[in-house]
């Protein structure tokens, strides 16, 4: 299956990992980036649910991955 950004998936084919991370907008759109965060996330969430698998965590799905471009990690979740 495609992945990365711009790449539409169901919902329902995503595991609980992909639909509870986050990542900022990052570069170009923010003054304090260093990174392209949003367009690093999709291709970052597979290794490392490969890397959970391989030590047995493959049933982990509390596990919520918020990515940030910034020095300083400004990514949280919406209030409310």
């Amino acid at each position: 299956m495609p992945s990365g950004p711009g790449v539409r998936r169901d919902v329902v084919d995503l595991d609980s990992m992909e639909r509870t991370s986050m990542a900022c907008p990052a570069m170009p759109l923010c003054g304090l980036a260093v990174t392209e965060a949003e367009r690093s996330l999709p291709d970052m969430l597979p290794r490392l649910r490969a890397l959970l698998n391989g030590m047995g965590l493959e049933d982990l799905d509390s596990l919520v991955v918020r990515m940030t471009g910034a020095r300083r990690a400004r990514v949280r979740s919406a209030p409310g």
